[in-house]
C-alpha cells in the first residue's frame, strides 16, 4: 500500500523488489521524502527478499541475539543498500559509509541523497531524501505507563499537550526523536530542550528553545505506529 501527504510518500512494502527505483528517483528529483515502511515479522514480510548486505553487515547481523533486531537491521540495510546501489550505478561493496559528528550514518554520493533509519518492535522505517532528514517511528502500547517517562524527560507544556489523549505521548516521543536526528545530534541533545508549540493538520509544530525557532515535523499513523520525519 502506497499512501501520501503534504510533501512525502509512504510505501508499505513486504519484499525488496516493492522497491521500484525510477519511481523513488523520481520522488527524490522533485524533492519529496521517500518513507518505507516494514512489519519485518517472518509471517508479514519476504525476508529472503532482503538480501542485499555488505559482508561488513553480514557481520555485524550475526552479533544480534534476537530475532526481531537482526530482522529490523536486514531488512533497513537492504532497502538502503539496494537504493543506493541503483542510483548511483555501483555494487554495494562499492558504497561509502560514513559517519557524522554525533555518529549519524551517511553514505558518500554526488547526488546529496541522505537517508535515516528506524524501528520499533517487529516495524521498521527507512527514509530517502535530497536533504538532510530524521525519521522515527514507535508502535502504539497502550498497556505503556508512560507517566514517570513524561515527568523526566519532557516539559509542562509537552505534559499538558499529552493529558488531552493518550496517544499523544506517542506522537509527540516520535516528533521530537525524528527531529533530533533531522539535526543528526539524536539523543546527545536534552528532550526537553524541545517543546511542543502547535499541531498542524498532518504535523506537529516543535518549539527548538536552544535555537529560538519552531520547526513542524510531519506525522501519519500506519500499522498501530506513529511515524514521524523532520527535513528542511
Amino acid at each position: 500500500m502506497n499512501t501520501g501527504g503534504e510533501g512525502f510518500k509512504l510505501y508499505h512494502i513486504t519484499g525488496s523488489e516493492e522497491v521500484v527505483i525510477p519511481e523513488v528517483k523520481e520522488g527524490l528529483n522533485k524533492g519529496i521524502p521517500q518513507l518505507f515502511l516494514v512489519n519485518t515479522s517472518r509471517e508479514a514480510c519476504r525476508m529472503e527478499s532482503f538480501r542485499y548486505l555488505t559482508k561488513g553487515e553480514e557481520r555485524q547481523l550475526g552479533s544480534y541475539r534476537k530475532e526481531s533486531d537482526r530482522n529490523n537491521y536486514r531488512v533497513t540495510h537492504s532497502i538502503v543498500n539496494s537504493i543506493y546501489a541503483n542510483l548511483l550505478h555501483c555494487g554495494i561493496e562499492e558504497l561509502l559509509f560514513r559517519r557524522g559528528k554525533y555518529q549519524k550514518p551517511l553514505i558518500s554520493n554526488d547526488l546529496n541523497y541522505h537517508y535515516n533509519l528506524a524501528h520499533s518492535k517487529n516495524f521498521a522505517l527507512v527514509g530517502l531524501h535530497g536533504r538532510e532528514l530524521g525519521v522515527d517511528i514507535e508502535f502504539i502500547d497502550e498497556g505503556l505507563d508512560y507517566t514517570a517517562i513524561a515527568r523526566g524527560l519532557f516539559t509542562r507544556e509537552d505534559r499538558e499537550y499529552i493529558r488531552r489523549e493518550p496517544g499523544n505521548f506517542f506522537r509527540l516521543w516520535v516528533a521530537k526523536e525524528s527531529y533530533l536526528k533531522f539535526r543528526g545530534t539524536g539523543f546527545y541533545s536534552d528532550l526537553k530542550d524541545l517543546a511542543i508549540k502547535g499541531e498542524e493538520e498532518g504535523k506537529i509544530i516543535l518549539l527548538d528553545k536552544t535555537r529560538g525557532s519552531c520547526h513542524p515535523v510531519f506525522m501519519a499513523e500506519h500499522l498501530s505506529c506513529s511515524i514521524g520525519f523532520s527535513c528542511l
